[in-house]
């Protein structure tokens, strides 16, 4: 398991809706049931471009199995220039939704995972997507000050931002106001790609986040439909759904 998701096969997405005339702006749709949320899920990878959405799959073929409709975008991801990425995720997240009017009920559950815990933490407090009822950062880089000092991901964020992190604060989760919804923040105590210290001096960031720090936990866990974790994030979304 572990690290192994990143390349395992999964079942192709029920469609592959395209929002944008550059190649990067499409999103994998998988249908669940229509009164579920909406779960879209942001993908990680330090915001490089090697890394797209396509590692996602088996866990959003999972999230499908389990009956939630998702949708996984894609997004530019230009070194030095984070205002592309930036862009892609505020526009996608409002338009997306709509194009997939029916097949859910109208509540949506913005997820994410490392960097895209970032991007998620972020438009969650930016550009909300229509409908947003709660978002759920696992292991997200939600500090970029924080995750710029200790060097993350050798350069990560310095190669995102194209500068310091002190530089962009108004790209900085920990440095924009508290989103309005609900948001909720798991982490791994043996996370050494995005270390607890980085989630949760997001969380330090803002009163009411919610916070749960798992003992034993590594950084892929949280996306692996076969790693124990799973059930912690079935049991998560079952809860902000009906809540």
């Amino acid at each position: 398991m572990s690290e192994s998701v990143l390349s395992r096969p999964a079942s192709e997405p029920d469609d592959v809706l395209t929002w944008g005339p550059e190649p990067g702006q499409v999103a994998d749709l998988r249908l669940g049931s229509p009164d579920q949320p909406l779960a879209i899920v942001i993908h990680g990878g330090f915001w490089r471009p090697r890394t797209d959405r396509t590692h996602l799959r088996p866990m959003a073929h999972a999230l499908a199995e389990a009956g939630y409709t998702v949708l996984s975008p894609e997004y530019r991801r230009i070194s030095g220039d984070p205002d592309v990425t930036m862009d892609d995720i505020r526009v996608g997240l409002q338009v997306l939704p709509t194009a997939v009017h029916g097949y859910f009920n109208e509540r949506v559950i913005l997820m994410g995972h490392s960097a895209g815990g970032h991007l998620a933490l972020w438009a969650a407090a930016i550009c909300p997507p229509p409908g947003l009822i709660a978002t759920i950062a696992s292991s997200p880089v939600g500090d970029l000050q924080a995750a710029d000092r200790a060097n993350l991901g050798r350069g990560a964020v310095r190669d995102f931002l194209g500068m310091a992190a002190d530089e962009r604060p108004d790209l900085d989760p920990a440095r924009l106001p508290r989103p309005d919804t609900r948001t909720i923040v798991l982490a791994g105590s043996l996370d050494d790609e995005v270390p607890t210290a980085i989630s949760q001096a997001y969380v330090q960031a803002h009163e009411g986040i919610e916070s749960h720090v798992l003992a034993g936990v590594g950084h892929y866990e949280f996306i692996d439909p076969l790693s124990d974790v799973w059930t912690v994030i079935l049991t998560t979304l079952a809860a902000v759904a009906q809540g």
